[in-house]
Order: C-alpha cells, then structure tokens, then sequence
C-alpha cells in the first residue's frame, strides 16, 4: 500500500496535501481555488492588523470566522449524507443533514464544533466568539449545491468522490497555514482577543484531523452503495438443495460496481493525490465486505448448502478482486470468510457456536444475533433447533450471546485510516 505515514498527521507538521519543498522535487498538491483565496485573505488579515491597531479585534474575528466558515462549508457540502445522490436540505428543510450524519458517533470535540458550526452559519445563532451582532448576515449563509460546480449527485461520477478528497486536503492545508501564523495573530491581536483565539485554536483548527478522517470514513458511502446489494443477497435462495452453476446475482452487482470504481480511479489521476488511492480502495472493499456480512446476517432460512453457495460467492468474488494491482491477497477478505465459516458449526453444539462468538468480536450486535438465529431456525432435530421449543434455554443462550457482543466493533469503526491503508 505504500507509505501512509502521511494518514496520521502531527500538530505543526504538514499533513496530506501540505507536502513542504525540497530541493530534489516537490510532491504535487492539489487546492482548490477558494483555498488559496481564502490564504491571501488570511494574510491580508494580518496585514490590517499590522497597520490599523484599532480594528486588530474585529479584523482577528474575521479571519476566524473566515477560517470557520471554510471549514463548515467543506464539511456541508463535502461530507457524504446517509443517502448519497440527494440534495442536502437547505436551512428551512433543516439545514445540516451531511453534519448531523458527519456527527453521529464522532469523537465529543468533532461533534460539538459541527454542532457550534450549525448553529452560527446555518441557523443564524451567536457564534462562540461573541459574533451574535452579525447573526442575521449569517443566517442563510449556508451554501446548497446550487452554488457547487462539481457534480455530487450523479452515481456515474461516483458523487464527486474525487473532488470531495481535494476539498478535505484543502482545508488541511488551510489549517496548516492558520497554525503557521498563530504566533504572529497573537502578537498583533490586543490583549482582549486572546482568549478567543485559544479557544479558536483548541476547538477548531486543532479538530480538523478529526474532522478529515471522520470524512474519509464516509466516502465508501458514494463508492460502493450496498442497500442493492444487501437487497440481492436476501433474494438468494439460501435453502436451495442444489447447488448453482454460477456466483450469486449479488456478486456481479459488486464486481461491476467496482470494475467502475477503479475505471473512475483512472479518470481522476490528474487531480487526485495518489497517496489517496489506496486508502479509497481498501475503504471501499471493507465497506463492501461489511455489508455482505450485514447481508447474510439478515437471512434466515438457509438449508445445509448455504455455506457452501457463501464460499462459492467469495471465492469467485477475490478471483475477480485480485486481479486488480495491489489486491492479492484480497484486503478484508478473512472479515468475510470468517463470517461464513460460522454457518459450518455444529449445530448441535449450542457452547460452540457461543465460544465462536466470543472469539470474533468484529462483527456487530445485529449481525450475531441474525446468525445465531439462523442457525437455530435451519437446524432441524438438533440441539439449536429444539433450543426454539424451550423458552428458558433460548432466553438463557440468547442473553449469553447479546453479552458477548455488546461491546463489538466492526473494523470500519475500529481501524484507523492508516490501517485501512495499509491492509
């Protein structure tokens, strides 16, 4: 997967994107426009309050604020919503659907500097910095995709998953250049603005790594759509008692889908940074490996040759897979296959398939829940099925089960992104 040292940014150091000038060649890096406006302006700031001491408040606020409103509006626009291809609501339909999304399940500074961001751009309220006599300038400050060049609607152009990278990158750099200039902002800033640019400092440009892989972790949402292909694995006929000639139909939505993944991968090589390639194709294979498992947990008749059509449904999906440069052995394949490997336990053993689920603690509450019981309802005169007739012995293995699993992670939530990466 090559370096990824550069997924795990240090405060003060350049992250993707921010790459510094060496004499031997430089890295390309790609910013917006804006980004680079929204630099110049930045100095600019700093020049105002250079040479007129009695507007070096208002002018420190403004360069906060321009740095605030930049990031909210990559993180409005940029971040995917749970459902990809749709508009995000403006402010009147309920302004922040992609930052509420963004938000769930983020670490508490992520989701209260979205939530603060919310309420000062897209809802007009008072900013944390005492900004509330502009709040009917801001209200309505929120952009819509109306106002956005770049095409994040169409699932042909993968909703922009390219130009969404560049945007993240750019707004890393623009954090990195607001941390360059923090000693010269505070000596210029009277005494009375310095709590204010601590705070802005700790609360918001020191959360824009978060903020970045928060972000990053949602991409696979607009790479790989899985309700199409979890709703093609329930039309399997799990209890069929012959075996297919061929892959389930669920396995060629994936391979297709992700023929033109990679193909769309192609097209975005003049812009987008290469260091970002693997991080999207690995993301992408675990977010799909995932909801297959989500998929098959949702089954629940399946016959004595349902393991073996799952087997047969991996098998022809990492052929195909490995193909692909840099993919053998398959990333996140053993998610998968593990996974399957549960439907060959004895059924009649109700301790192993509770030991299995104690050992394999990577798949979430609903998904062991979904294949405990289906084991239990396609396990006729054994012990799991005669489990069904005994109320107090189900409650007694269920409860075991729901213990076991509560604390579980699926790896997209426990891996980092370098892991990801480097997989």
């Amino acid at each position: 997967a090559g370096d990824i040292s550069w997924l795990e940014p240090v405060d003060g150091k350049p992250a993707a994107g921010e790459e510094e000038s060496t004499e031997g060649g430089e890295e390309a890096q790609v910013l917006t426009g804006a980004t680079l406006k929204a630099a110049r302006l930045i100095g600019e700031y700093l020049n105002l309050m250079a040479l007129l001491k009695p507007v070096a408040h208002d002018a420190a606020l403004g360069l906060m604020q321009l740095f605030s409103y930049y990031l909210f509006t990559v993180a409005h626009l940029f971040s995917p919503s749970d459902t990809p291809g749709k508009p995000v609501p403006g402010r009147e339909a309920g302004a922040a659907s992609s930052l509420q999304a963004l938000a769930h399940g983020a670490p508490p500074k992520l989701a209260a500097l979205l939530l603060r961001l919310e309420e000062k751009f897209a809802s007009g309220g008072a900013g944390a910095s005492g900004e509330g006599s502009a709040a009917s300038e801001e209200r309505g400050a929120i952009l819509s995709l109306a106002n956005c060049q770049v095409d994040l609607l169409s699932a042909a152009s993968f909703y922009g998953v390219g130009e969404r990278c560049v945007a993240v990158e750019s707004l890393s750099f623009l954090a990195h250049v607001v941390r360059a200039i923090r000693p010269s902002l505070v000596a210029l800033a009277p005494p009375k603005t310095r709590p204010e640019i601590e705070f802005f400092y700790a609360q918001t440009v020191d959360v824009v790594p978060l903020l970045r892989e928060a972000m990053y972790r949602r991409f696979p949402l607009v790479t790989l759509s899985l309700p199409p292909i979890i709703a093609a694995i329930q039309l399997v006929k799990w209890d069929a008692k012959e075996l297919a000639l061929r892959q389930s139909a669920y396995v060629d939505q994936a391979m297709a889908r992700f023929a033109e993944f990679e193909a769309a991968l192609d097209q975005m090589e003049s812009f987008l940074p290469p260091q970002l390639r693997p991080l999207l194709v690995r993301a992408t294979l675990l977010h799909l490996f995932e909801g297959i498992v989500e998929g098959l947990s949702r089954v629940r008749r399946v016959g004595p040759n349902a393991p073996l059509i799952m087997s047969n449904d991996l098998q022809t999906l990492k052929e195909q897979l490995e193909k692909y440069p840099g993919l053998k052995p398959l990333p996140f394949a053993p998610h998968l296959d593990k996974f399957i490997k549960a439907y060959f336990l004895p059924a009649g053993s109700p301790d192993v398939v509770l030991e299995w689920v104690r050992q394999h603690p990577d798949y979430t509450p609903t998904q062991v829940m979904g294949l405990v019981t289906a084991l239990m309802e396609g396990s006729k005169s054994t012990s799991l099925y005669l489990l069904k007739g005994n109320s107090s012995a189900t409650k007694e293995l269920l409860l075991q089960v729901r213990e076991a699993v509560q604390h579980n992670e699926p790896p997209s939530t426990r891996l980092s992104l370098a892991q990801i990466a480097a997989a």
